[in-house]
């Protein structure tokens, strides 16, 4: 779960830098 919370997160920062 802790793995899928930071894929979502790292997912969450790319939209935002993208």
């Amino acid at each position: 779960s802790r793995y899928r919370n930071l894929a979502l997160c790292g997912a969450l920062s790319l939209s935002k830098f993208g």
